[in-house]
């Protein structure tokens, strides 16, 4: 990725974070914020996806585009991250 695939991906994911149904406890954003503060943007999505998976959290469907644009950006299979929270998407 170059510079700015970095700063964009650092901005989805913080859009990520932003879903109060999903992320109300502090303590979860600030594990995420780190691992993206430290460059580790595919952990803390795995993570963000794995918080609303476990927890059975609705997902927003705002969260469908951003993670297509981020697992581009991140040239990860965004199927994957799909799959898992598709159940989830609030209407």
């Amino acid at each position: 990725m170059i510079m700015r695939d970095f700063e964009r991906v650092e901005i989805l994911l913080n859009c990520l974070l932003e879903a109060e149904e999903v992320f109300s406890n502090k303590d979860e954003i600030n594990e995420v914020r780190d691992f993206i503060s430290h460059g580790e943007y595919g952990i803390a999505l795995d993570l963000i996806v794995a918080t609303a998976v476990e927890d059975k959290r609705p997902v927003p469907k705002e969260w469908l585009p951003i993670i297509r644009e981020l697992t581009q950006a991140m040239e990860l299979e965004s199927d994957k991250y799909l799959d898992r929270i598709s159940n989830l998407v609030s209407k």
